[in-house]
């Protein structure tokens, strides 16, 4: 079974309060585990029931982080507040699950990243997304970031709520919500409409967002709906993916 390393007291403690991930193995200093139960006592019973490996001192702690981040493909850097949570990775979940929802129930919230290849970046608009009750985040496989323990640390526990969905042809994915009745709704610098957020009530919507440098790629472009652009209003015209998509989510989810 693959394995996950969470890292980040708060991504640990949604982690371990998480039923769909097993396997679960808490690793820390004395101190650290001691912290994490004063501060979170909602999973002190959850701690009692799993392996704990405590080790003797933050220096040996470095070290078993580090092996663990080899086996397991990362490279490593030195982890925050000497603590770690191995556990199995969330079960796979198909993106067919996602059409039949589509297909049944209106109002849904979805977020699709194109080339955005910065884990930082991902984990950001991740942890927004469960801000806003965004029900699917759908990334590229091939070409966006991994899980990796700082993926799950920026994340800040949102890994463990928000629907995740890695597939290898996005266009595909934005025609087939199209079909569905949904609306794909693509942000660009160079788009000249706005957006009137009441006209989309109700609907089953797909915000679309591309990275800083290359926006949204051609292919996927095509299957897009309709374009925005979020007006600026200063000099500089373009944003960071992670502070464009929560302004958009502002825009299209929030609560005015």
């Amino acid at each position: 079974m693959a394995t996950d390393l969470i890292i980040g007291s708060h991504s640990i403690v949604e982690a371990l309060l998480n039923s769909e991930r097993s396997n679960k193995t808490l690793i820390g200093v004395e101190s650290s585990i001691k912290d994490l139960k004063k501060n979170y006592p909602q999973i002190k019973k959850i701690i009692e029931s799993i392996e704990v490996e405590v080790v003797k001192s933050n220096h040996v702690f470095q070290q078993v982080a580090e092996k663990l981040y080899k086996e397991t493909g990362f490279k490593f850097s030195r982890v925050p507040g000497n603590i770690l949570l191995s556990c199995s990775q969330i079960p796979y979940r198909s993106i067919g699950g996602l059409f039949d929802e589509l297909k049944q129930v209106k109002n849904k919230r979805v977020i699709c990243l194109d080339q955005v290849t910065d884990p930082q970046n991902a984990a950001a608009v991740l942890r927004t997304a469960s801000f806003y009750g965004v029900d699917a985040v759908v990334i590229p496989g091939k070409s966006s970031s991994g899980f990796s323990p700082s993926f799950f640390r920026i994340a800040s526990g949102a890994a463990e709520h928000v629907r995740v969905y890695a597939i290898s042809n996005l266009s595909r994915f934005i025609s087939r919500f199209n079909e569905l009745g949904g609306l794909s709704i693509g942000f660009s610098e160079h788009a000249s409409g706005d957006h009137n957020s009441e006209k989309y009530s109700g609907e089953n919507t797909l915000l679309v967002l591309g990275n800083e440098e290359k926006g949204i790629s051609n292919a996927v472009s095509r299957q897009v709906s309709q374009f925005i652009s979020l007006k600026t209003q200063g000099n500089i015209k373009s944003l960071n993916v992670s502070v464009a998509a929560a302004v958009a989510m502002e825009k299209f989810f929030g609560t005015n």
